[in-house]
């Protein structure tokens, strides 16, 4: 299983015709969790707060949050660590399905997150609130 990829489907102005398929990117942390991109004017860059894998035998880990970015769609870089709980137990420790939004200058997010003995990384026992201040010194 591929754990760094996602996939792209075409939507019409209407939303009156049916998805199509536009191709397969590059996009770590796209495969095991939920994720949302945002685009952002200011910057001409789409950005995301993703789950980074960072060890290759825990694809499926969700104790990093990192900031990644592109201009075009295609291909995503992670330009910023947000939470690294990399030395916890990926069983028990998680950060996950993100939601976010740009506030002037930073960056807003909520994750559910699994922490000080959840049932799993899975079953969250937090929704955690996050900023990310003068987000765009990191898209460069």
């Amino acid at each position: 299983m591929t754990h760094d990829r996602a996939v792209r489907l075409k939507v019409s102005e209407t939303l009156e015709e049916v998805l199509t398929y536009d191709g397969v990117f590059r996009f770590e942390g796209g495969s095991n969790s939920k994720f949302d991109i945002l685009y952002d004017e200011q910057s001409e860059s789409y950005i995301s707060i993703v789950n980074e894998i960072v060890h290759a035998t825990k694809p499926a880990a969700r104790n990093v949050l990192s900031l990644a970015v592109s201009k075009d769609l295609k291909e995503f870089k992670i330009v910023k660590r947000l939470i690294d709980k990399s030395q916890e137990d990926p069983q028990q420790v998680g950060l996950q399905y993100v939601s976010f939004l740009i506030d002037g200058d930073d960056l807003l997010y909520l994750s559910r997150t699994a922490l000080n003995g959840a049932d799993s990384y899975h079953n969250s026992n937090y929704i955690t609130f996050h900023r990310l201040n003068e987000f765009r010194k990191f898209l460069d």
